[in-house]
């Protein structure tokens, strides 16, 4: 793409399904990139929509007319016996943070730290998992993903413990 030009962009949806009553509003949010899901592209971007004139921007959404069939009705769910229990654990924690001097934007992730215990004999699982994901503003090209995650199995008969560190840095 070239900077100026102008571009149309048919952009499929995954399927979904929502009832959205009368008088509601959806919301649209248009970016660059996606980080942590997607790698920033390298360079700055500047998005624009065009609202009137010869570029009219437009979402299309399809409608389904309203079912005439009666929803269905379930039984009750039956009696499950309990096979696991969780104890102790660190709570998770979700942390944006944003140093405005540098201008990155840091993403802090911790879940799990607690112990599984299996019913049955079968012992005990613990897990945790830990990441740290960080990108420049002015240079996004400078992203990273650093993460830990154990995992622990304890059994009877010996122990079994993994811990894996992951790093992706881009330049």
């Amino acid at each position: 793409m070239r900077p100026g030009e102008v571009y149309e962009l048919k952009i499929p949806m995954a399927p979904t399904g929502w009832v959205i009553p009368a008088g509601h509003r959806l919301r649209l949010a248009i970016s660059s990139a996606d980080f942590p899901n997607l790698w920033p592209t390298p360079y700055r971007a500047t998005n624009r929509v065009y609202r009137g004139g010869a570029h009219l921007s437009r979402v299309v959404l399809p409608v389904v007319a309203k079912s005439t069939v009666a929803p269905p009705e379930f039984l009750p769910p039956p009696d499950l016996r309990r096979l696991v229990t969780s104890s102790g654990g660190l709570p998770p924690i979700q942390q944006v943070l944003y140093d405005q001097i540098t201008n990155v934007v840091t993403v802090l992730n911790r879940t799990g730290g607690g112990t599984t215990v299996l019913d049955e004999q079968f012992g005990s699982v613990t897990g945790q998992s830990e990441f740290r994901c960080s990108a420049s503003a002015d240079n996004p090209a400078q992203a990273s993903i650093v993460g830990t995650h154990k995992i622990g199995f304890r059994r009877e008969d010996g122990v079994i413990e993994v811990t894996a560190e992951s790093t992706i840095r881009s330049t």
